[in-house]
């Protein structure tokens, strides 16, 4: 029995085949499996891969045109999921290859990553299942991709700006793909990390800039590289007690920057800075300043980068200085931010519609933070403070009266300097000096009046701010400061629960009557 050995198509072949498959149909799996077909016959070419003869340079030139043509047809069809996974294919089949003069290393197709990330459909919010795919079947799996795919959202949202800077809903889809990708923790994640392609398993050196030249960002490199050393020295410690119980030789050599922890880190933060000089819709901006302070700014090597954007976000209205008021006092605290208005900013903020609004508890556990971490705040500021929270108190449902009374017992009692607000009595000839129109605590003259809203909150309706007013700056010295947790989660509900089951308490046996009846019957019935 003989052998017949299959003999490879010929190029003429393979060129007659592509222009048939090049051809739409007009049946809707038909026309998947087309293009489908058309990857397979592509990724055998190796379209990228480095030649010096001149036919087949000539041969790739042809392919190459092809190709364009094939993923041009796929962007018409981005709205389908199929489309989407065939272009992932490409992707996955069609590397770049390093430049160097040795032996060529593939690494992930920027342009082509480009091209997919800017063609993704809109609304993933919306479309769940898409949502699930792209985030499990692709950005999730490989840790070169999540590299990559940080540089081009970077480049694509600089080319948007550059383009159209007013355009929100563009905008909203580059910040959902930003948002949907996850980052490395530590190196040793990295080093046990799925690649998409492997890299190579050599000693040798090989400086490849993924990143290119910034020049927004060229400024800023000297002190990525200054706050990146810092990050490697805390890595480094784990890599050290690693390398003491493995060998070096068993792992393998971080050759390529998306290898190595300090430049996922570069590659995020430049991602992020260029989505959010985009316009953002509100939705959006409101989301990006809820996760700055835990996802990014602790994890980028230059947080102080973010400063411009959190400064116009606190001086927005509405609730949106509520959302930036975290991450800047983040700054302030560990990064050194000089930001002089910040006291006067948090200070406007405090207005009756407060206690009504969404995100008040997030505000509210802020200002906690601003206010009993600073030992360092002048009398007149404290003050201020105190005399705004219970002058919004008056208006404030009985939730938001506990907290900002237990606040002032504790600032108060933190601060002696303000008994005097306690102590002092105006008559009724008195004029109060406090001036409750200004934003400004310094101009607010606090110091020069007194607590009078405690008496007005002293006959609340509702017992539990009436006893807790009543007792505000009469507290024993030894007594214990307010868990100010404890008030935070105040409700309606909440506070109706409470003396629901505090009365239950207290009436476990309802009298009936007042005296033991002799009889069913009286005599005089």
């Amino acid at each position: 029995m003989t052998m017949v050995e299959s003999k490879r198509p010929s190029s003429a072949d393979v060129a007659r085949q592509i222009k048939d498959l090049l051809k739409p149909k007009v049946e809707e799996r038909a026309d998947a499996a087309r293009l489908d077909e058309l990857r397979r016959l592509f990724a055998q070419q190796n379209i990228n891969f480095p030649s010096s003869s001149d036919s087949i340079k000539k041969w790739k030139a042809f392919i190459k045109k092809k190709f364009e043509a094939f993923i041009k047809q796929l962007i018409e069809r981005m709205h389908r999921k199929t489309a989407i996974r065939t272009f992932w294919g490409v992707i996955a089949a069609t590397p770049q290859y390093t430049s160097g003069q040795n032996e060529k290393h593939p690494f992930v197709s920027l342009a082509l990553l480009k091209q997919w990330l800017s063609t993704i459909p809109g609304k993933l919010e919306e479309d769940r299942s898409l949502r699930v795919m792209v985030e499990s079947e692709f950005l999730h799996q490989y840790v070169d991709v999540q590299y990559f795919a940080y540089i081009a959202l970077a480049e694509l949202a600089k080319d948007q700006y550059c383009r159209d800077s007013t355009d929100q809903s563009k905008a909203e889809v580059l910040y959902q793909l930003l948002n949907m990708l996850p980052r490395a923790e530590t190196q040793r994640e990295l080093d046990n990390g799925v690649y998409l392609f492997a890299p190579p398993q050599t000693e040798e050196a090989i400086e490849e800039n993924f990143m290119g030249n910034d020049e927004d960002s060229s400024d800023d490199d000297d002190e990525d590289e200054k706050a990146v050393q810092d990050d490697e020295a805390s890595s480094s410690d784990d890599d050290e007690e690693e390398n003491k119980k493995v060998k070096s030789k068993l792992r393998p050599p971080r050759v390529f920057q998306y290898q190595q922890i300090k430049y996922h880190r570069k590659a995020m933060c430049h991602a992020w800075l260029a989505v959010l000089r985009l316009p953002l819709p509100t939705s959006g901006l409101k989301h990006a300043l809820q996760v700055l302070p835990t996802r990014v700014l602790s994890y980028v090597p230059n947080p102080l980068r973010f400063s411009e954007f959190l400064v116009q976000a606190y001086n927005h209205d509405g609730v949106i200085p509520i959302l930036a008021l975290d991450g800047l006092f983040l700054l302030m605290i560990e990064c050194g931010l000089e930001y002089p208005r910040f006291y006067t900013s948090l200070y406007g903020l405090i207005q009756p519609t407060l206690f009504y609004v969404k995100y008040r508890i997030r505000f509210f556990e802020l200002l906690i933070k601003c206010l009993t971490r600073n030992e360092m705040l002048p009398a007149h500021i404290v003050a201020a403070f105190c005399k705004r929270l219970l002058r919004s108190c008056l208006n404030a449902p009985p939730s938001g009266c506990l907290f900002a009374l237990a606040l002032t017992s504790n600032l108060l009692r933190k601060h002696p300097e303000c008994a005097c607000l306690i102590h002092r009595s105006l008559s009724s000839k008195m004029e109060d000096k406090f001036d409750a129109k200004t934003d400004d605590p310094k101009a607010a003259r606090a110091l020069e009046s007194s607590l009078w809203e405690l008496n007005a909150l002293e006959k609340h309706y509702h017992p539990a701010v009436a006893t807790m007013a009543s007792s505000v700056g009469k507290e024993d010295s030894k007594a214990p400061l307010h868990d100010l947790e404890d008030f935070l989660r105040h409700t309606y509900k909440s506070l109706f629960e409470q003396e629901r089951k505090r009365l239950d308490k207290k009436r476990k046996k309802v009298p009936l009557t007042f005296s033991k009846p002799k009889a069913l019957f009286l005599e005089t019935d």
